[in-house]
């Protein structure tokens, strides 16, 4: 039995051809009754083409896959998905810098870096440190994963200034301040090298919950930010950036959020976005990743009358999730 529409969709995608074949039987077998299967068949192609078109769309012509060369930042890896992301990392052999607060159990495998990466002085003390250091020997990052983020359930009129800036420091400034700092650096000294950069925002930052005002501005920002920065520089192929835009993930970030109508809206599994990253990295892709299935649509709702906004977010429940704390 389908859980989600997302499985649903997943079927259609790995078995279109089957799916095509099905189609030209019956628009053949029906061609002298009706021709809507044939419309039908027009359409299933055209849909696709598209879809093959998208995936191969943007891919670099000349680009390396992960291996022992590779050297990746990754802030917030110590736990949820950032872990599962270091994980896959090690596998692919490529070396890792985790920036946190805390280390993981894994992080005998990886270098750990005590670091508060939203006060500005400490992270940039120790991303230039790092940089500096890796120069020396003639190496340069080539994987930049944004990944860490904390949030508060209060709303904003009763935030505390510094919690306000904490949010937004940790959130959008340390993504500014590394992509700053590495990529004048790889301009610098490694214009010819491959730099991937991976910037972890959410679908709330296109359409918010009451009670998450500054978290979701954050995350909105930090869309913003990702795609100026693929316009300039368009011309620096082999500098890829990817931005994520989620739902719920099964990590403890989001545990106290009890979630509904989960066949539209499914929870994001962390082993299962961390392997699309990866994969996405791996060939160079730069774009978008919108998981689960709606996340590829609700910015648009946006565009819709208010009453159409709010039948949704009454439908979906999305202000009631998030509780007062």
């Amino acid at each position: 039995m389908l859980d989600s529409i997302d499985q649903l969709i997943q079927i259609v995608l790995n078995n279109g051809k089957q799916i095509i074949l099905i189609q030209i039987a019956f628009t053949v077998a029906l061609k002298s009754f009706t021709l809507i299967p044939y419309w039908f068949l027009l359409v299933s192609i055209s849909f696709g083409l598209i879809y093959k078109y998208s995936i191969r769309y943007n891919l670099p012509n000349d680009w390396t896959e992960l291996n022992e060369n590779d050297i990746c930042l990754i802030t917030g890896g110590s736990n949820g998905l950032g872990l599962e992301i270091v994980k896959n990392l090690l596998a692919k052999k490529v070396i890792v810098y985790n920036f946190d607060i805390s280390p993981s159990d894994h992080d005998h495998a990886v270098n750990f870096i005590k670091c508060n990466i939203g006060i500005e002085e400490e992270l940039k003390f120790e991303l230039n440190k790092l940089i500096e250091s890796l120069r020396s020997k003639n190496k340069y990052i080539s994987i930049v994963i944004n990944n860490a983020g904390i949030r508060d359930n209060r709303p904003l009129i009763t935030l505390p200034s510094d919690r306000i800036h904490q949010i937004i420091n940790v959130n959008l400034f340390s993504q500014i301040w590394i992509q700053q700092t590495v990529l004048n650096n790889h301009l610098q000294n490694n214009p010819n090298g491959k730099l991937s950069i991976v910037n972890m925002s959410s679908i709330l930052g296109t359409f918010a919950p009451k009670n998450l005002s500054i978290y979701c501005g954050s995350k909105a920002a930090s869309i913003q930010i990702h795609d100026a920065l693929v316009q300039e520089f368009k011309r620096h192929e082999k500098i890829r950036f990817l931005l994520i835009t989620t739902g719920q993930l099964n990590t403890s970030m989001f545990n106290d959020v009890i979630p509904s109508r989960l066949w539209f809206a499914p929870i994001v599994d962390k082993d299962y976005l961390s392997n699309l990253i990866l994969e996405k990295i791996n060939t160079g892709y730069s774009g978008i990743i919108c998981e689960p299935f709606y996340a590829n649509f609700l910015p648009s709702l946006r565009c819709f009358p208010m009453w159409f906004q709010d039948l949704c977010r009454y439908i979906s429940e999305i202000d009631d999730k998030i509780k007062e704390h």
